[in-house]
């Protein structure tokens, strides 16, 4: 069989030309596959960054905590259940019953600045607890973080003291309207949630029933 040089580069033409088809419909195909794991990523992101809802902004630019819990206790018993706890715990030892709620101002809790890291700082805040029929609602405030520093140090010995830092100072913006934004800064507000939250979560009670 024979091909004239007029043949030869039609059919070479089309071959191209399904090759460019092919390799566009493939080019297509990555493309979509990219933007889909982009806009994935970047919701998972997204949702990695975002501020603990526990966490909020009062009118005076102040970082406040503050979670519902639900027990199966009525308020007389769940009080009671609650000073026994707080009285057994460092952190909430100093809150007293004032107006019909549990207010104080706490001890020193030692709170790793970043989670899974290997270092603590120790925290003290005002806490409120307020009491009713099956559930609680704790309100953390005024939480500062000490830090200890070395003053001097004359090679005999050494004087330091603590300086302790506004919580709201280190987490939110100039203008204290909003928290600061980057994964160190929320990683830092969601290990002093998981630490808060770890204080004032109770065990339930068993619920007991004589249907069998």
């Amino acid at each position: 069989m024979r091909y004239d040089a007029r043949s030869i580069r039609g059919n070479a033409f089309k071959y191209l030309k399904n090759i460019s088809f092919f390799d566009n419909y493939l080019n297509l195909k990555v493309m979509r596959l990219l933007l889909l794991l982009f806009f994935t990523s970047t919701l998972i992101g997204q949702g990695k960054n975002e501020v603990p809802e526990t966490f909020s902004i009062d009118k005076n630019g102040i970082v406040i905590w503050q979670k519902i819990y639900e027990y199966n206790l009525d308020h007389p018993k769940l009080v009671k259940k609650l000073e026994d706890y707080f009285l057994n715990t460092e952190f909430t030892r100093g809150l007293s019953m004032e107006n019909s709620k549990f207010v104080g101002y706490s001890n020193e809790l030692k709170v790793k600045p970043i989670k899974g890291g290997p270092h603590y700082n120790p925290i003290t805040a005002f806490v409120e607890v307020e009491v009713k029929d099956k559930r609680y609602r704790v309100t953390i405030k005024d939480i500062k973080l000490k830090e200890m520093t070395t003053g001097v140090n004359t090679g005999m010995f050494s004087v330091s003291q603590a300086v302790s830092f506004n919580f709201s100072e280190i987490v939110l913006n100039g203008r204290k309207t909003d928290f600061k934004k980057g994964f160190v800064k929320i990683n830092y507000l969601k290990s002093h949630d998981e630490a808060f939250d770890t204080i004032f979560t109770l065990k339930q009670v068993p619920q007991t029933t004589s249907d069998w």
